[in-house]
């Protein structure tokens, strides 16, 4: 092979490749294969025809092409017969007159072809290892009431007549969540979804796990999925007691009331996005705590 031609081969392995000399041994046996085979496919212009150079020092010339060697061009001029070597022809217009450069640019192109087919295969593998969700929650709460009154005579030990009013006051909350879920990568993902709902049993100021569940939400790349999701009922019962001839009354309140909610977006342990209807249930150490 001749030096002119080798160098840019050895320069454009040293560039896609580095340091790695087997791959560039692998490539480099590649470039030869294709040399070979475009040897073949090679047509040299026809004696005949009319050609225009580009001489390697810039200057062109025109003319009838009467004869082509391996390494020769003969050109008819208005003042004789002219005949160029190879390498006293620019080196961007050889590949149409001798086989071995053109097959030498065909090869290359080749092997850049390869190349950038083998990076995009491994940008892809690299995306698919990339994970990227994000989360919009929209909450709307249905509340609903119920009143009963239970009225009891009854009569004192003085033989005196009083009436006890009970009256029961029952509160009930339902906490729709509508989530979207965001694919943010260029190829299609797997999500797990959680959510939790709090609540407060009344009257402790205590806070605990009113209800939770998850589901995995498969989403195409770059595209949305909408998902809702419902709390179980919130209940709390006030009963309030009042007595009749000027005697005070009480009143007493059970259940649990609505004391927020929090959805995550994970892959895998890697929590990815989370919402939640306090900055309290977004802090570090109560994402943790999951």
């Amino acid at each position: 092979m001749h030096r002119t031609r080798l160098l840019p081969l050895l320069i454009l392995l040293m560039v896609v490749h580095g340091s790695a000399p087997a791959r560039a041994d692998e490539l480099k046996r590649y470039y030869e294969e294709q040399v070979e085979l475009f040897k073949t496919a090679f047509q040299a212009p026809m004696p005949g025809s009319e050609i225009r150079l580009k001489l390697a020092g810039g200057q062109t010339r025109t003319g009838i092409l009467m004869k082509l060697s391996a390494d020769e061009i003969s050109v008819m001029t208005d003042s004789g017969m002219v005949s160029y070597r190879r390498l006293a022809v620019h080196e961007s217009v050889r590949a149409r007159f001798f086989a071995e450069d053109f097959a030498h640019a065909m090869a290359l192109d080749k092997i850049r072809e390869f190349r950038q087919q083998q990076m995009q295969d491994t940008l892809r593998e690299q995306l698919a290892d990339t994970h990227d969700g994000g989360l919009v929650v929209v909450a709307r709460a249905d509340k609903s009431s119920d009143k009963s009154v239970d009225e009891e005579e009854r009569e004192s030990r003085s033989g005196t007549s009083f009436t006890i009013t009970t009256a029961t006051r029952t509160y009930t909350l339902i906490q729709n969540l509508k989530i979207t879920v965001s694919n943010r990568t260029n190829h299609p993902d797997t999500y797990a979804l959680e959510w939790y709902f709090y609540a407060s049993p009344v009257g402790t100021g205590d806070l605990l796990v009113h209800d939770k569940g998850g589901r995995r939400v498969p989403v195409d790349s770059m595209k949305r999925v909408v998902e809702t999701v419902a709390s179980k009922s919130y209940v709390v019962e006030k009963v309030s007691t009042n007595r009749s001839a000027g005697r005070d009354g009480s009143v007493e309140e059970s259940g649990e009331e609505f004391a927020g909610w929090l959805v995550v977006l994970k892959h895998a342990d890697t929590i990815l996005d989370a919402k939640a209807s306090s900055r309290t249930y977004l802090s570090k150490e109560w994402l943790d705590a999951l």
